[in-house]
């Protein structure tokens, strides 16, 4: 008995010394805290300086006290300003842009950028195309050389040519097998049927197949142009430093374009329509659903953007911990009878002036929440639209359930 008074009297000795190295804060309630002001935020933003080069190139930084810099060159070129017959050419020319210039061939730019320990990447979208390079701030002139040179001096030969033809071609059969993208492929095609807007960013199979080395050196020469240029740059980074190298390296870009060559933006409009493709062979059916909205030059494009963060995302296959509860109503959902989201997420695409919305989830077959949205009265109009596709079949898509409503 008296090993078990000490016992206890050692337990609780041991619980008043946790209590008295307890931190008091701890045992407090929390504050609440203050929330800062857009103003306040912005004092902590680094000031964005612009400049103009004589070509017209624009050149933008933000400085701040990083080691490291991220520099890149964006043009105003993709899929919006291509035509059906060369509908894929800029993305194929961003994928030869690595493969060597007239200058460096691949393999001395590969090792002129591993000798920096930076990374060089490049991406596509329908409205631009941009290379950039994260490196070094001490770095900075050698990367603005790269990237002018890249830019400019494209070696196009014609056995990288017929190389990243079967690279492309391979990518587009991987984008066939991922359902968010073949869906926002359709929604695309319908939501702006008849206009550039609806081509993909990589382009028909047939395309790529058949784009010469004459049809890329002119879609290069008439897209690349120092107007249609922006070289940002964001961290150790001075701008007239930067000024400076743009304009040795890039300041000889050509601006001024042929009489009947000059690129013209068709309009292109927002049509509330529907589109389904089904597959049974599938196991979930996946539905968009895109609403019109502002686009960049709107005062309310921040406000929609702080929006789609708060709606969040949602996938019953993450651990209770990582699902937000902003998105708590979509476990709802999965109490319905016959609803079953799997997954669910929002985010916005903008385009010029205009902005759309994307909302996609995914159901298993038999639910019957789809058939909800069939009960709406949307404004449909009937076209053929087609997604590019790497084979022949155009029944790829589960059953695709892709709405694209007006206000």
């Amino acid at each position: 008995m008296a090993a078990s008074v000490v016992c206890r009297a050692a337990t609780s000795g041991a619980q008043v010394l946790l209590r008295a190295r307890r931190s008091p804060t701890l045992l407090r309630t929390p504050a609440v805290r203050s929330t800062a002001t857009f103003a306040q935020a912005l004092q902590f933003v680094p000031e964005t300086q612009v400049s103009l080069l004589d070509n017209g190139l624009r050149v933008a930084s933000e400085q701040s006290s990083q080691p490291t810099c991220t520099v890149g060159v964006w043009i105003d070129v993709g899929s919006r300003f291509e035509t059906e017959k060369n509908n894929g050419a800029g993305y194929f020319l961003e994928h030869l842009a690595f493969k060597g210039t007239k200058n460096r061939p691949g393999s001395a730019l590969e090792k002129e950028v591993e000798s920096m320990g930076a990374h060089l990447n490049a991406y596509s979208t329908r409205e631009h195309t941009a290379y950039y390079i994260k490196a070094l701030s001490k770095d900075l002139p050698k990367v603005v050389e790269l990237l002018g040179d890249i830019v400019q001096n494209c070696s196009l030969e014609d056995s990288q040519i017929e190389k990243e033809r079967d690279v492309i071609l391979r990518e587009m059969q991987e984008n066939d097998a991922s359902m968010r993208d073949v869906v926002f492929d359709y929604l695309h095609a319908t939501a702006f049927q008849g206009t550039p807007l609806a081509q993909a960013v990589e382009g028909p199979s047939e395309n790529v197949r058949k784009l010469s080395r004459a049809d890329l050196a002119e879609y290069f020469s008439t897209h690349y142009k120092a107007p249609r240029m922006v070289l940002a740059a964001a961290g150790g980074v001075e701008h007239q430093q930067l000024l400076d190298l743009a304009q040795k390296h890039l300041g000889d870009i050509p601006w001024t374009y042929a009489e009947d060559t000059v690129p013209a933006l068709t309009p292109c409009r927002f049509t509330g329509s529907e589109i389904r493709h089904r597959d049974d062979a599938l196991p979930f059916a996946h539905v968009a659903i895109a609403v019109e909205g502002p686009g960049w030059a709107s005062p309310d494009n921040v406000a929609l953007q702080v929006a789609n963060a708060i709606i969040g995302h949602y996938d019953c296959t993450y651990g209770g911990g990582v699902v937000s509860a902003r998105v708590s109503m979509v476990p709802h959902l999965q109490g319905r009878e016959g609803a079953g989201a799997v997954c669910f997420c929002a985010w916005g695409s903008q385009y010029g002036l205009k902005t759309r919305g994307w909302v996609l989830t995914t159901y298993p077959p038999g639910s019957t929440c789809p058939a909800h949205w069939l009960q709406v009265p949307w404004p449909t109009s009937y076209a053929r639209v087609s997604r590019p596709s790497a084979s022949a079949m155009q029944t790829r898509v589960c059953w695709v359930h892709t709405l694209s409503v007006t206000e």
